[in-house]
Protein backbone atom coordinates (compact mmCIF):
# COMPACT_ATOMS: atom_id res chain seq x y z
CA UNK A 1 0.00 0.00 0.00
CA UNK A 2 1.57 3.43 -0.86
CA UNK A 3 2.09 5.85 1.66
CA UNK A 4 -0.68 8.59 0.44
CA UNK A 5 -3.58 5.54 0.68
CA UNK A 6 -1.99 4.50 4.30
CA UNK A 7 -2.24 7.87 5.16
CA UNK A 8 -5.50 8.49 4.25
CA UNK A 9 -6.73 5.05 5.37
CA UNK A 10 -4.73 5.44 9.01
CA UNK A 11 -6.72 9.16 9.07
CA UNK A 12 -10.49 7.38 8.78
CA UNK A 13 -9.40 4.63 11.25
CA UNK A 14 -7.69 7.02 13.68
CA UNK A 15 -8.87 10.22 13.85
CA UNK A 16 -7.15 12.92 16.12
CA UNK A 17 -4.34 10.00 17.40
CA UNK A 18 -1.48 10.73 15.52
CA UNK A 19 0.55 13.81 16.52
CA UNK A 20 2.49 13.79 13.26
CA UNK A 21 2.39 11.81 9.81
CA UNK A 22 5.63 11.69 7.50
CA UNK A 23 7.73 9.49 5.46
CA UNK A 24 10.28 7.40 7.51
CA UNK A 25 13.98 8.61 6.69
CA UNK A 26 14.78 7.82 3.57
CA UNK A 27 12.34 5.11 2.22
CA UNK A 28 8.68 5.36 1.35
CA UNK A 29 7.26 3.66 4.60
CA UNK A 30 4.58 6.24 6.67
CA UNK A 31 5.59 6.99 10.15
CA UNK A 32 3.29 8.36 12.79
CA UNK A 33 4.23 9.97 16.08
CA UNK A 34 1.51 9.19 18.68
CA UNK A 35 1.11 9.98 22.51
CA UNK A 36 2.00 6.91 24.74
CA UNK A 37 -1.91 7.32 26.49
CA UNK A 38 -3.01 5.94 23.06
CA UNK A 39 -0.84 3.53 22.39
CA UNK A 40 -2.62 0.54 22.78
CA UNK A 41 -5.98 2.00 21.30
CA UNK A 42 -4.28 2.44 18.19
CA UNK A 43 -2.40 -0.62 18.16
CA UNK A 44 -5.10 -2.27 18.58
CA UNK A 45 -7.20 -0.43 15.27
CA UNK A 46 -3.74 -0.69 13.50
CA UNK A 47 -3.75 -4.36 13.74
CA UNK A 48 -7.54 -5.36 13.55
CA UNK A 49 -9.14 -2.60 11.32
CA UNK A 50 -10.02 -3.88 7.94
CA UNK A 51 -7.67 -2.37 5.53
CA UNK A 52 -4.72 -1.55 7.72
CA UNK A 53 -4.17 -4.83 9.47
CA UNK A 54 -0.67 -4.60 10.58
CA UNK A 55 -0.17 -8.21 12.22
CA UNK A 56 3.17 -8.37 12.45
CA UNK A 57 5.18 -6.18 15.18
CA UNK A 58 8.60 -6.96 12.82
CA UNK A 59 11.07 -4.66 14.98
CA UNK A 60 11.05 -2.28 17.92
CA UNK A 61 13.49 -0.07 19.34
CA UNK A 62 14.85 2.53 21.65
CA UNK A 63 17.18 5.59 21.85
CA UNK A 64 17.50 8.11 23.74
CA UNK A 65 17.76 11.89 22.06
CA UNK A 66 18.39 14.73 24.05
CA UNK A 67 17.58 13.14 27.32
CA UNK A 68 14.24 11.51 26.19
CA UNK A 69 13.54 8.14 24.98
CA UNK A 70 11.55 7.95 21.80
CA UNK A 71 10.61 4.28 21.18
CA UNK A 72 9.38 2.55 17.91
CA UNK A 73 7.58 0.08 16.59
CA UNK A 74 8.34 -1.34 12.97
CA UNK A 75 4.53 -2.58 11.81
CA UNK A 76 4.16 -4.52 8.78
CA UNK A 77 0.71 -6.12 7.46
CA UNK A 78 1.47 -9.56 5.61
CA UNK A 79 -2.23 -9.09 4.31
CA UNK A 80 -1.61 -5.71 2.47
CA UNK A 81 2.29 -5.81 1.98
CA UNK A 82 2.59 -2.19 3.72
CA UNK A 83 4.67 -1.08 6.42
CA UNK A 84 4.56 1.51 9.21
CA UNK A 85 6.45 3.17 11.84
CA UNK A 86 4.93 4.19 15.08
CA UNK A 87 6.67 6.12 17.23
CA UNK A 88 6.31 7.60 20.53
CA UNK A 89 8.46 9.84 23.17
CA UNK A 90 8.61 9.54 26.83
CA UNK A 91 11.18 12.04 29.33
CA UNK A 92 12.25 10.41 32.08
CA UNK A 93 12.92 12.34 35.32
CA UNK A 94 16.36 11.83 35.51
CA UNK A 95 18.82 9.18 34.67
CA UNK A 96 18.26 6.82 36.94
CA UNK A 97 14.34 6.86 36.74
CA UNK A 98 12.72 4.16 34.92
CA UNK A 99 9.75 5.27 32.75
CA UNK A 100 6.42 3.12 32.45
CA UNK A 101 4.69 2.93 29.49
CA UNK A 102 1.64 0.34 28.02
CA UNK A 103 2.46 -3.04 26.79
CA UNK A 104 1.71 -4.11 23.03
CA UNK A 105 2.47 -7.71 23.85
CA UNK A 106 -1.25 -8.76 24.17
CA UNK A 107 -1.98 -7.08 20.58
CA UNK A 108 1.58 -8.39 19.15
CA UNK A 109 2.92 -11.30 21.12
CA UNK A 110 6.33 -11.02 19.72
CA UNK A 111 6.79 -7.92 21.76
CA UNK A 112 7.51 -9.39 25.34
CA UNK A 113 11.28 -10.19 24.04
CA UNK A 114 11.75 -6.84 22.88
CA UNK A 115 9.97 -4.68 25.61
CA UNK A 116 12.24 -6.81 28.02
CA UNK A 117 15.53 -6.25 26.52
CA UNK A 118 14.27 -2.11 26.42
CA UNK A 119 13.02 -2.63 30.13
CA UNK A 120 16.72 -3.50 31.49
CA UNK A 121 18.85 -2.00 29.32
CA UNK A 122 16.75 1.13 28.90
CA UNK A 123 14.75 1.46 31.89
CA UNK A 124 11.31 1.53 30.47
CA UNK A 125 8.52 -0.45 32.62
CA UNK A 126 5.88 -2.11 30.58
CA UNK A 127 2.03 -1.97 31.65
CA UNK A 128 0.55 -5.24 32.76
CA UNK A 129 3.84 -7.07 32.29
CA UNK A 130 6.14 -8.44 35.09
CA UNK A 131 9.48 -6.49 34.86
CA UNK A 132 11.86 -9.28 33.61
CA UNK A 133 15.09 -10.79 35.74
CA UNK A 134 17.75 -8.25 35.52
CA UNK A 135 20.88 -9.73 33.77
CA UNK A 136 23.11 -6.43 33.39
CA UNK A 137 25.67 -5.26 35.66
CA UNK A 138 24.62 -1.36 35.94
CA UNK A 139 21.44 0.12 35.34
CA UNK A 140 20.18 0.88 31.99
CA UNK A 141 23.55 0.48 30.14
CA UNK A 142 22.34 1.65 26.46
CA UNK A 143 20.68 5.24 28.35
CA UNK A 144 23.73 7.96 27.70
CA UNK A 145 22.46 9.98 30.53
CA UNK A 146 22.39 6.76 32.78
CA UNK A 147 26.39 6.67 31.79
CA UNK A 148 27.29 10.83 32.17
CA UNK A 149 27.70 10.94 28.63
Amino acid sequence: MESDKLARALDRALPKFSVEKRKFGRSSDLSIWIEFKSLQKVARVLKTEKGLEFDWLENFSVIEVNEALVVSYFLRSRIRGSCLVVRATVVPVDARTTVNVPSVAEIWPEAEAMEDASSELFGVLFSNRIAPTRLAVSAFNLRRSALGA
